[in-house]
């Protein structure tokens, strides 16, 4: 009997510290579990933060480059328009030249001839001061004769 009962009592102490040990192991599966669910919710937060960082400092870095390229493309289309304005406005000023010229040749030519009006289309053609166009204008019309508007508008353009 004695040895029976030490052997039920060394059953039951086995069963019981087989019972224990597999709680103390789900215990300790379960407090790892938690320690890697923390330790993972942790890192991903810290990664998280990194990210939104990396991310603002990107978006501010880009920002500044377009901010630059932006100011780079407006500097350079006010220049080409500059470039574009003051050719457009040479143009503009040389054909107004060249109209003037032509309708003084033709005013002499109509009044002292074609001859002098081809001639003072010559005297004309260097000239390119609307002040000094505009004094032999005069000229077309305050001569009496094609002569003397091609001598003085000879003395006009000499002036240059």
């Amino acid at each position: 009997d004695e040895h029976v009962e030490t052997r039920v009592k060394a059953g039951i102490e086995a069963g019981i510290a087989r019972e224990l040990e597999s709680a103390v192991a789900r215990e300790l599966e379960s407090a790892v579990a938690r320690e890697l669910e923390s330790a993972v919710a942790r890192e991903e937060a810290r990664l998280a933060r990194e990210m939104e960082s990396a991310v603002a400092r990107e978006e501010a870095r880009l920002a500044r480059e377009m901010e630059s390229a932006v100011a780079r493309e407006e500097a350079r289309l006010a220049h080409e328009m500059e470039s574009a304005v003051a050719r457009t406005r040479a143009e503009t000023l040389e054909q107004g030249l060249e109209r003037e010229r032509t309708l003084l040749s033709r005013q002499a030519a109509r009044k002292f001839g074609a001859g002098a009006g081809a001639r003072l289309a010559a005297l004309l053609a260097g000239v390119a001061d609307p002040d000094r166009l505009a004094k032999i204008g005069d000229l077309v019309v305050d001569c009496a004769d094609g002569a003397e508007l091609l001598a003085r508008a000879r003395e006009e353009t000499d002036r240059r």
